[in-house]
């Protein structure tokens, strides 16, 4: 039995359609690396929580532990979002080619 997660296969265009990049952003997201990150920083946020106390001043139990879940929730999804926006375009040339070498191999019938 594997503890990894299960790669998502790369997705296959429609024939002579072309998808603009936040749609290749959207279907090549690396949700499993984001939930990594995401449990990391779960782990570390009893230390974000007091951070944000002892550097900022914020005494407030409610604001800190918002601004916590932000921070583990919010900044890992938009960093991997702008990562894969801009690998985007070598994701479409990467699923262009293999759609094409898919199209040009002899089928048996």
């Amino acid at each position: 039995m594997s503890l990894k997660w299960p790669e998502k296969p790369l997705f296959t265009l429609s024939p002579g359609k072309r998808y603009g990049l936040f749609t290749i952003v959207h279907k090549s997201f690396p949700t499993s690396f984001l939930v990594k990150i995401i449990a990391f920083l779960s782990a570390t946020s009893p230390i974000i929580f007091n951070f944000l106390q002892e550097h900022y001043g914020i005494d407030s139990i409610i604001t800190r532990g918002l601004l916590t879940v932000a921070i583990v929730g919010g900044v890992p999804t938009v960093v991997l979002y702008l990562i894969t926006l801009a690998r985007a375009p070598t994701i479409r040339k990467s699923v262009e080619m293999e759609d094409t070498s898919l199209q040009d191999a002899p089928t048996d019938a």
